[in-house]
Parts: C-alpha cells; sequence; structure tokens
C-alpha cells in the first residue's frame, strides 16, 4: 500500500524544487518586461519556499522532540503565510496585464484581493500563538482546529475576487493567456473546497505548485515570442538600415556619373552586388515596334556571360504575364525556373541559365516603360524593397536621358533634314586637329536653283527640294553628310579608298538628278590630310567652279 507521507513530501519538494529553478531561470532573463518578471519571480519563490516547508512538515510529523514540535510551528506558519503570499504576488503579476499603466484606477474587487491577503496574513500571526487554525498534540502530530475553514474560505473569497477582477479586464488578455490564468484561479478555489471537506494530502499546496507551473510556462512562451518578436523587429530594422544604406549609394551611384549612362551603370552595379546575382540590367519598351530592348546591363565578373547584345529584339507577348504584373505596379518574382516552363520566357531564360529572376516594372504616369531585374540573386531575393524604391530614380534617369538625347539632337542635329548641322562638323573638325587622318574623301555640295524654286513655288517647295537632297545624302553617306548653311552640304569620310569615294560621288550625282535636284559638287581626296581644313576648301573651290558653270549655261533661264 502507498504510503500517504511519502507521496505528499515527494510531490511537495519535487514542486518546490521547480518553483526555486523557475525564479532562477526568470532571474536571468533580461528581454522580458521587468516588472511582470519580478512578480512572478517573487511569486515562484514564496510557492518554492511554501512546497518545500509543506514537505519539510510532513517529513518530521510524528517525530518526537523540542526540534521537530519547532519545526512544524514554523513550517505551518510558513505554509499558511506563503498560501496568502502567493496569492498576493499571483494577483501583482495579473495587475501588470490588466491595469494600464500610469492611469491609478485600480478596480474595488482588486483592492479587495490585497485587503484579504493582507488579513489572511494578520490571521496566521494570530493563529501561530493560538490554535486558531491547527494545533500540535505532544507526538508532534498536525491537527486542523475547529475554525480552519476560515482560512480556506479566505483564500477562495481571495481567488474567486482575483477571477472577477479578471473578467472585468478580459479584453487585455489574450484567449490562450485568459484560460491559463483562470485555470490558475479555479484550481487553488477548486483546492480549497476539497480542503474544507478533509484530505490527508495537501492539495492546495500541490494545486499551487501546479499554477506556478503553468504561469512559468506561459511566461517562458511569452518571454520568448516577445523576444523572437525582438530580433525579428531587430532583422528588419537593420534590414532597412541595410536598404536605405544602399539606396543612398544608388542615387550617389546615379548623380557621381559624368553621364546619365555612366550613372545607370554605376546604380546597375550596386544592386547587383546587394543582390549578390548574375546580372542586372534595364530593358525599355519600343512601343513603336511591340518590342523589348535591353539598354542598360551589368554583369558579374567570372563565368558570367552579357547576354544584351542578344536581347535587342523581344518580342513584348514573350513576357506578357510579367507584364501583367507590372500593369498593378506589382513586382514580377520567379524563384524557379520550372515557373515558366509553357510560357514564350522558359526557352529564353534557360538559354541565358537564369534559374531565379526578380523584377519590378518602371513606370511613367501609370504606364510600364520598361522593367529593372536581377538574374540568379543570391542574396535578398525574397525582399524587392530596394528594386521599387530606385525604380523613381531609374525612371526619373531614363527621362533625363531622353531629354538629353533631344537636346543633343536640337544641337548637333539640323531639324528641317535630320542630318548633322554646323555645330557638329566644327566638332568633327577640332577633333581632327590633334590627328593627321589618311586615306580621307571630302565634299562640298550646293544646290543650284533654290532661290528660283522659293520665288516661284514658295519656300515650303523649297524646303521640300533640300530634304530631298538631304535623303539622298544620308541614304549614300549617313553620319558623314552635314548641313553647314540654307542649301549648302558637306560630306567628310575618313579611311575610304580613292576609287570608291570617286564612284560615290558620280552616284550622288545621278541620284540628286532622279530626285529632281540639281546640285554643284566638289570632290577632293587625298591619301595623307595633314591639314582637313585646306583639303575641304580644296573641295569648297572645285564646287564653286562647278556652280559657275552651271550659271553660265543657264543664264538666261534665270
Amino acid at each position: 500500500m502507498i504510503n500517504r507521507q511519502f507521496v505528499n513530501v515527494a510531490l511537495l519538494l519535487w514542486g518546490g524544487l521547480f518553483c526555486l529553478m523557475a525564479a532562477f531561470c526568470l532571474s536571468l532573463g533580461e528581454g522580458y518586461n521587468r516588472t511582470k518578471r519580478r512578480w512572478l519571480m517573487c511569486a515562484q519563490l514564496a510557492a518554492g519556499v511554501l512546497l518545500l516547508s509543506d514537505g519539510l512538515g510532513w517529513y518530521t510529523q510524528g517525530t518526537p522532540g523540542v526540534l521537530s514540535r519547532n519545526v512544524m510551528y514554523i513550517t505551518n506558519f510558513i505554509v499558511y503565510a506563503g498560501l496568502f503570499l502567493v496569492l498576493l504576488m499571483f494577483h501583482r503579476y495579473i495587475c501588470c496585464y490588466l491595469l494600464d499603466s500610469g492611469t491609478g484606477k485600480v478596480p474595488l474587487c482588486a483592492r479587495m484581493v490585497e485587503g484579504i491577503c493582507t488579513c489572511g496574513v494578520v490571521l496566521v500571526i494570530i493563529a501561530q500563538f493560538s490554535d486558531l487554525f491547527y494545533y500540535i498534540d505532544d507526538q508532534n502530530i498536525y491537527h486542523r482546529s475547529d475554525t480552519f475553514p476560515v482560512a480556506m474560505v479566505l483564500l477562495a473569497a481571495g481567488m474567486m475576487l482575483e477571477f472577477c477582477f479578471i473578467l472585468s479586464r478580459r479584453k487585455n488578455l489574450t484567449r490562450g493567456r485568459f484560460i491559463v490564468i483562470c485555470a490558475c484561479v479555479i484550481l487553488p478555489v477548486a483546492a480549497s473546497a476539497s480542503q474544507i471537506i478533509g484530505s490527508e494530502i495537501s492539495l492546495i499546496d500541490l494545486s499551487i505548485g501546479v499554477m506556478m507551473i503553468l504561469l512559468f510556462v506561459v511566461a517562458t512562451t511569452t518571454q520568448n515570442r516577445e523576444l523572437a518578436q525582438a530580433e525579428r523587429t531587430k532583422n528588419q530594422i537593420r534590414e532597412r538600415l541595410e536598404i536605405a544604406t544602399i539606396l543612398n549609394r544608388c542615387v550617389e551611384k546615379l548623380s557621381a556619373g559624368n553621364t546619365v549612362d555612366e550613372g545607370l551603370k554605376n546604380l546597375l552595379e550596386t544592386v547587383n552586388g546587394y543582390f549578390c546575382a548574375d546580372r542586372t540590367y534595364l530593358f525599355e519598351i519600343d512601343f513603336a515596334r511591340n518590342v523589348l530592348v535591353n539598354t542598360y546591363e551589368w554583369v558579374r565578373g567570372g563565368e558570367v556571360s552579357a547576354q544584351k547584345d542578344n536581347l535587342q529584339e523581344v518580342p513584348l507577348e514573350v513576357i506578357a504575364v510579367w507584364m501583367e504584373s507590372f500593369r498593378k505596379a506589382r513586382v514580377y518574382y520567379m524563384p524557379d525556373l520550372e515557373q515558366e516552363k509553357g510560357r514564350p520566357s522558359y526557352e529564353m531564360l534557360k538559354q541565358q541559365q537564369v534559374w531565379r529572376l526578380l523584377a519590378v516594372p518602371l513606370l511613367r504616369e501609370d504606364e510600364v516603360i520598361g522593367f529593372l531585374g536581377v538574374d540568379n540573386p543570391t542574396c535578398h531575393y525574397e525582399d524587392a524593397t530596394l528594386l521599387a524604391s530606385i525604380q523613381f530614380f531609374v525612371t526619373n534617369s531614363l527621362e533625363r536621358r531622353k531629354q538629353q538625347q533631344y537636346l543633343r539632337r536640337l544641337s548637333y542635329h539640323d531639324t528641317l533634314t535630320g542630318l548633322y548641322n554646323r555645330n557638329r562638323y566644327i566638332e568633327v573638325l577640332e577633333m581632327t586637329r590633334q590627328v593627321s587622318p589618311e586615306w580621307v574623301g571630302a565634299m562640298y555640295v550646293d544646290l543650284n536653283g533654290l532661290k528660283k524654286v522659293n520665288d516661284r513655288q514658295g519656300h515650303r517647295a523649297g524646303d521640300e527640294l533640300i530634304i530631298r537632297a538631304a535623303r539622298v545624302l544620308e541614304e549614300m553617306f549617313g553620319e558623314n553628310a552635314y548641313r553647314v548653311g540654307g542649301d549648302e552640304f558637306v560630306v567628310l569620310v575618313l579611311d575610304t579608298e580613292q576609287q570608291a569615294f570617286v564612284q560615290k560621288t558620280e552616284q550622288l550625282h545621278q541620284k540628286l538628278k532622279q530626285c529632281g535636284v540639281d546640285a554643284s559638287i566638289g570632290a577632293v581626296w587625298r591619301q595623307y590630310a595633314a591639314d582637313l581644313e585646306q583639303l575641304l576648301r580644296e573641295a569648297d573651290e572645285q564646287m564653286y567652279r562647278e556652280k559657275k558653270q552651271y550659271y553660265g549655261i543657264n543664264r538666261g533661264n534665270e
């Protein structure tokens, strides 16, 4: 048959040691709320001393001698006083959850709990000098007195008031915490009721031990959760700080370049380093041809190959699924190439050895004008915050580049014909001053009869004549043709053979006549042109001789 005294002692000692260990563990915690931790630690200490004292009392019960008798009185005093002290500590711990700090308003039921605890401790002190709750006979055996239920009723009343207090502030607790705290209240109340009826086991003390275990588990879980949340918050702050730093660096890189092109390349390099990616690139949409053009690319050194030249005429329908996300201003994330299987983009990405991809749209007035992407990122690839943040700056840079190109075109291109103008012509001459070009062909072209066309047919007809001549020159000589005056053009070709240049001069005569344009042309070729301006003067003089001949023949028709 099981010895009830042995069972009591074993359970009480185990519970007491657990409470003391729990108090020690709580004392080591630093991330948990200090006030909550302090009151729970005090409750665990009080419960631990209570349970160990009760276990010692059960162990020494029935042992003769003055020492054993004194131990019985001391342990019973600690047990009875400890019951009310644990209730008080538990109440203060619950107040940390239920009362708003700084308000100073404490409900009546909460104040009554503290009053009952104070009253209970006073009665325990009185019981120490009387037989109010218990007495010990000559054989050192503990006996309950007739007024013993008063202690249990007080304890149960305190716990019930605590329960009412908890119910009144239910909204301040999560569902799980509310259930656990209610269980911590109900257990001692049920044990008090059982103890009044009679039991040879310390049910109240054991229920308090269970209550402390529950509170420790909840507190530890809450602490771990709060610490995990704090760590997540810390990581988020660190990530945001890193993103902010990289973003500042990106903006700095955009501004540091002498041109927009340099700035964008510097930015792509920074972004590529942040994601530890193979490539970072910009695609722009050519709406006229409905294609994608890879305008900028940064490639990580090593085995990664550049793909810019292979991605200049990509049909827009290849990324139709991507565009759906882009039009909603969403990031497109491809965690694995298999996601693209069955789509036109699959083979293209597979050929480029792209296994993971992250891209954000470039928007101008809610219209997708392109996208910024990274291939095979190995870091930060699940967070597109940086890309989403810099897309505004990238779009602005592209707009600035377009404006610069427009201004450059206005500065170096003739508005009527589209050919390079005198500004560009003079710049080319300046550049060739430092070197002595070889195999050079120079040509002066001056339209005949432009004034007559303007006078008889109007300036619009004269402009059309100039445009027809410019188209022929552009078709034959491209960027080597310049309009330097109203009806004057210059052609300057480097690294050309004499025979080829002479043939083109003859072809120019024929094509101009076919277009209804009469022009005087002076053409000179030299193997060595130490003085390019002298060469051009010779071409100009030859052109004037031809023009003089033209006007001599046609003077009567003017």
